[in-house]
């Protein structure tokens, strides 16, 4: 019987040898997995840190071009509504010295009221989107 006994001892730990690696591969494998989602979520909040601050300053640079063009269309409607009354001054000049207006200055006016309406709503358009980004910032401060 000692030799069946032994026979049946060494079945055991033939089996049990590989049922015991695979045991510990797999708990391996989930320690691995574990490790491997630490490290994915780690790169996700840096991402999402990364992607605060880009918008951050993309932001900021968004609202200093905005400015800038603002001051910029202003500068323009203030110089086009002078250049109108230089237009105006000129017709009423010619009035008084009993001449007429010609195609070109009458044409000249009605465009340079064009170009003002026209920078009135930019200007208009420009203000509106400020308040709303002024809205969000208070909102969602970064």
């Amino acid at each position: 019987m000692d030799g069946a006994v032994a026979i049946v001892i060494a079945a055991a730990i033939s089996c049990a040898g590989p049922l015991l690696l695979d045991w510990r591969t797999g708990k391996r494998r989930i320690e691995e997995r574990r490790e491997d989602f630490a490290r994915q979520d780690a790169v996700a909040a840096a991402a999402k840190i990364v992607a605060t601050n880009t918008a951050s300053q993309l932001r900021q640079i968004h609202t200093l071009v905005n400015s800038d063009m603002t001051a910029a269309r202003q500068g323009e409607l203030d110089q086009t509504r002078l250049s109108l009354i230089l237009l105006r001054k000129i017709v009423a000049m010619g009035a008084i010295a009993g001449r007429s207006a010609t195609v070109d200055e009458l044409a000249a006016i009605e465009e340079t009221e064009k170009r003002i309406t026209e920078l009135e709503g930019i200007l208009a358009d420009r203000l509106a989107q400020l308040k709303i980004v002024e809205a969000e910032m208070k909102d969602h401060p970064v």
